[in-house]
């Protein structure tokens, strides 16, 4: 195999994984032939990630759309010499998959977003480290081993 098409075999792999997840949960929390009206008149509606087949199509385009933005994001980054940091990059991606989830009220977004932001605050503390160069314990260390 040619190089081009690894990149793009492990490019679409975790895609296909996170469609693949998506469709099992919609699958498993979504009744057959329920319609909108009959499940937010239940009583644990909320409790759904998507009330019918649209909604939830609509949610994992508005995923792929953030992760397709991320990606860009990265990329033109890469292209342009890295003038930003990819921490930073990883914490505009978080902010942004959280905000269109608080936006549009999608659950596979506020999944992305969670996930990247507790990877983005390990990364940062792992970053803002543990020791000062004289040989303490940073303040930043009690409050990161308190959480």
């Amino acid at each position: 195999m040619s190089f081009i098409t690894l990149i793009i075999i492990w490019t679409l792999l975790p895609v296909a994984a996170i469609v693949g997840v998506v469709v099992l949960v919609s699958r498993l929390f979504h009744r057959r032939g329920s319609t909108t009206s009959s499940i937010t008149s239940q009583q644990n509606w909320y409790l759904y990630p998507a009330l019918s087949k649209e909604d939830a199509v609509s949610q994992l385009f508005l995923l792929l759309g953030v992760l397709f933005f991320s990606l860009s994001l990265f990329a033109f980054n890469q292209d342009w010499g890295a003038p930003i940091s990819w921490k930073t990059i990883l914490f505009i991606a978080a902010a942004l998959a959280l905000a269109v989830a608080y936006t549009f009220k999608t659950i596979y977004s506020l999944a992305l977003g969670l996930f990247v932001a507790a990877g983005w605050w390990t990364v940062q503390a792992v970053t803002w480290g543990f020791v000062d160069r004289q040989g303490g314990v940073k303040g930043v260390s009690i409050v990161v081993g308190v959480l």
